[in-house]
């Protein structure tokens, strides 16, 4: 019998416990202001959030949770609830983001971080818009990208790593690309240099091969290429050769071979594979693999039916097509 008294006494307690912890949270004064210790349950009764009140303001941390019950977010309010301090947390309560708040708009220094803990992005805000910089980092923690924003748009210095291929800078004014293009090997010398226009490439562009040495001009208008010089290294100097004007290219040796759409043969010093990247591949095919013969299309004209090709230019040599050089010749010319 006294057991059983004792057994319900101790319910009672813990009822009554239960009951007072209840009504202590999530109450208003008389006033209608929040106070105290405030639970946030979903229809289900899961908790959602945890937080104390003061005067109807949010103070000091309060917590979020997922459907499942984790931890998602922490945030520390300060200033009568105009300031927060968040964090956005992993399943294993490492840090996916945090910043803070002022007036509900992400303000000063924003990060982000892989699972792994390495941080992946920088951001920096005013009044919800982004303002400063904007930085992109590998796991090394090196930077890949930065961006100048001004009022939620790109303006001023953009810098992109092309990882072992070098990078590039630029510069941007209202989201649209203005001024200096240069572009970089990655032992830092120069490897592209040109001009952008109310975001279009504009004027001439220059192609370096690394010792700041010009190999290629490039010619824009509105965007669009107008035209191109390649710069051919004779026995008597330089030659700047548009490579529209280039009917046939082919390596001889340590020299490479170029023969002109008016027939006039060219011997230069260029080196093939160097050439042969700076010409647009749309434009030509490779006639032969073993000569790495290579035919402009706009003066090929067909193929004859002992496998040579015709073409406009006068040569004193057959141009012989092998076997893939004929079959893309006749995909091109036979219907």
């Amino acid at each position: 019998m006294k057991k059983n008294i004792i057994s319900i006494l101790s319910i009672g307690l813990i009822v009554f416990a239960f009951s007072q912890n209840i009504q202590a949270q999530n109450k208003k004064d008389n006033k209608g202001l929040r106070q105290g210790l405030w639970i946030k349950t979903d229809k289900q009764g899961r908790k959602i959030s945890e937080g104390n009140f003061k005067d109807d303001y949010p103070i000091d941390t309060f917590r979020y949770y997922n459907k499942k019950g984790e931890l998602e977010t922490i945030n520390v309010f300060s200033n009568k609830g105009k300031k927060c301090s968040s964090r956005f947390l992993y399943k294993d309560n490492k840090v996916k983001a945090e910043g803070c708040y002022t007036d509900k708009k992400k303000d000063g220094l924003w990060c982000y971080y892989n699972e792994k803990g390495k941080k992946v992005l920088e951001e920096n805000y005013k009044n919800g818009d982004k303002n400063g910089m904007v930085k992109q980092f590998d796991e090394k923690g090196n930077v890949l990208t930065s961006t100048t924003y001004k009022n939620n748009k790109k303006d001023g210095a953009y810098f992109e790593s092309l990882q072992k291929a070098g990078y590039f800078t630029c510069n941007y004014k209202n989201d649209k690309l203005e001024g200096e293009y240069n572009e970089y090997y990655s032992n830092k010398e120069p490897k592209i240099k040109g001009q952008f226009v109310n975001n279009k490439k504009e004027g001439e562009w220059k192609v370096f091969n690394g010792p700041n040495e010009v190999v290629q001009k490039l010619f824009y208008k509105n965007d669009f290429l107008s035209g191109d010089a390649i710069i051919i290294n004779v026995r008597e100097g330089k030659k700047e050769i548009p490579q529209t004007d280039m009917a046939l290219v082919y390596p001889t040796g340590k020299q490479t071979q170029i023969i002109l759409k008016s027939g006039e043969k060219l011997s230069c010093f260029n080196e093939f594979e160097e050439l042969l990247n700076l010409l647009d591949l749309n434009n030509f095919i490779l006639i032969n693999k073993k000569s790495q013969m290579y035919g402009n299309l706009t003066y090929i004209t067909g193929l004859n039916k002992d496998n040579t090709v015709k073409i406009k230019v006068k040569t004193d040599f057959s141009i012989i097509a092998d076997e893939n050089g004929q079959q893309a010749l006749k995909s091109l010319f036979i219907k």
